[in-house]
């Protein structure tokens, strides 16, 4: 479930404003299993994000998952900085990467079982885009009805997901996306085709649903 939840982060985006946070919930076999909570503050020439995601419910006590970071990038979606933060029970994994016009500078430290491991490395700035601002860029390529063009990078990898089938669904606007490609393993590694529904009047996921190997997960917009 750890790994799921920050792809669940790429694809959900937030409205223009000030600062506009929005929650959700994570349903697997009708019950709540994790609770995400985005938020994006606009200033003159930045986008911040800043997301929290946790296990709730038998799932959190048997988990104990917790993500938290942020990102910073220009309103044209070129990412300057991102910070994740990741606890599984004992295990820590700390990723920081700074973004310029030419390199991702991609720093990760993981702790696991009382060791630590530091991986470091300068990687070719391809246009890559970071998992947090991703979501915000996805939203408004999909109301614009524009193709994606930006790689998000995770990880020391970058991953191009498009979307497909836009189409009008009442109020909201319904677009498909495949992230199979995005490497996770196991149960919960992502198959077929991701649903998520925008909304019409603000640049948000309202709800969506997901395929993963053991099944069927919803995403729903809480507050």
């Amino acid at each position: 479930m750890g790994k799921l939840l920050l792809i669940f982060l790429l694809f959900i985006g937030g409205a223009y404003g000030s600062t506009i946070k929005t929650c959700y919930r994570i349903e697997y076999l009708f019950f709540d299993v994790a609770k995400v909570c985005v938020q994006y503050t606009f200033e003159e020439n930045e986008i911040k994000s800043f997301v929290d995601a946790k296990t709730v419910g038998v799932v959190g006590a048997l988990k104990g998952i917790h993500y938290k970071g942020y990102a910073v990038a220009t309103k044209d979606f070129k990412s300057k900085e991102f910070y994740f933060y990741r606890k599984e029970k004992n295990n820590v994994e700390i990723h920081h990467y700074i973004f310029t016009d030419k390199w991702v500078n991609f720093s990760k430290i993981s702790v696991e079982k009382n060791k630590q491991k530091h991986t470091g490395k300068k990687i070719k700035n391809e246009g890559f885009i970071d998992p947090f601002t991703a979501g915000l860029y996805y939203v408004k390529m999909i109301k614009e009805n524009k193709p994606i063009e930006r790689r998000i990078f995770f990880n020391g990898k970058a991953y191009y997901v498009p979307y497909q089938n836009r189409k009008l669904d009442g109020k909201y606007l319904y677009a498909e996306i495949n992230p199979s490609n995005i490497k996770v393993g196991g149960l919960l590694q992502p198959v077929g085709v991701w649903k998520i529904w925008v909304s019409l009047f603000v640049d948000k996921v309202v709800k969506g649903i997901i395929n993963i190997k053991a099944g069927i997960v919803k995403l729903e917009k809480i507050d």
